[in-house]
């Protein structure tokens, strides 16, 4: 007759130490795939990221007016502003022609009440002058978006956009308008533009404008790790460094660090704005984390821009 036998105590504590050594030799093994993995789900991520960030900042930036990009650097923080043209179009030099869209007979520097003319006050003061054409781009807010002509310098007059709003900052005459309101279209599509009295020191070549209706401020910040834009704020000589209580939305959450390049031609506005020909370049990083490893995922953005108009 024979016995059942069992595991002695030995047996079981040989085959828990070979069951120690497998695994301990399985565990690198399973977790390099894995790593791996989660490592190649976190570059896609910086991927999509990167796309988003750079699909935005050139919508963006190709709506900013010439002249009115200006760059500030804070610690590691980047600031980078503009006004955001909304729409453009094409001044006239000339009577109109249509009755039911002439600006009415005030003094406008001696010649048409529709032209947009130029010079010095109290000699020559415009409240009102008529488009020659459609406003190219979408559709103003009346009253609240402002009218800038000629925003380049020309020898002898500031073309810097953010030292000229209004009475309160008015040392160097500006170009730029407030408050203008835009009348429906005519038959030939222009549109008569009243606003305060004001006079225009010069007027491009081009016999351009443009309508814009707010600063907008990207804020790229290491610390919080954040690409921040900022917008509905009101114009300021000096270009601002702290939002509170205005809108805004984070376009990155995993930025690691953050320059901003500016290079423009000589002759450009003096406080750090760019012009024609003006370019903008931003460079940055987003960093993620994988499973707590102390080297993160990287992934590098070398964003540019011109900021000009033909």
């Amino acid at each position: 007759m024979t016995s059942d036998r069992g595991f002695t105590l030995i047996e079981m504590i040989i085959s828990l130490t070979l069951i120690g050594i497998l695994a301990t030799a399985a565990v690198p093994m399973l977790r390099m795939p894995i790593t791996a993995y989660m490592e190649s789900s976190a570059r896609a991520k910086l991927a999509a990221d990167l796309d988003r960030v750079n699909s935005k900042l050139t919508l963006d930036f190709a709506l900013a007016l010439p002249n009115s990009v200006r760059v500030k650097q804070v610690g590691a923080n980047y600031l980078i502003e503009y006004l955001e043209v909304r729409a453009k179009g094409r001044y006239r030099s000339a009577a109109s022609g249509n009755p039911t869209q002439t600006c009415l007979a005030t003094p406008s520097c001696g010649g048409s009440p529709d032209a947009l003319e130029f010079g010095a006050a109290p000699a020559c003061t415009e409240t009102c002058f008529v488009t020659l054409g459609p406003l190219v781009g979408s559709a103003v807010v009346p009253n609240s978006d402002m009218v800038v002509v000629n925003p380049t310098n020309t020898p002898g007059i500031t073309g810097d956009p953010y030292a000229n709003n209004g009475p309160g900052v008015r040392a160097i005459r500006s170009t730029l308008l407030t408050n203008a309101a835009f009348a429906t279209a005519n038959f030939d599509n222009g549109r008569r533009i009243t606003m305060a009295p004001q006079d225009f020191p010069a007027g491009p070549a081009s016999k351009r404008f443009y309508v814009i209706s707010t600063p907008v401020t990207y804020e790229c910040n290491p610390t919080t790790r954040r690409l921040t834009k900022y917008w509905n704020y009101g114009i300021a000589p000096v270009q601002p460094t702290a939002f509170v209580g205005i809108q805004s939305a984070p376009l990155a959450t995993n930025v690691a660090a953050c320059t901003i390049f500016q290079i423009y031609t000589a002759g450009q506005m003096g406080s750090g704005g760019l012009g024609l020909g003006g370019l903008v370049t931003i460079q940055m990083s987003l960093s993620e984390t994988v499973n707590g490893d102390p080297v993160p995922v990287t992934a590098d953005l070398l964003f540019s821009a011109a900021v000009n108009d033909g």
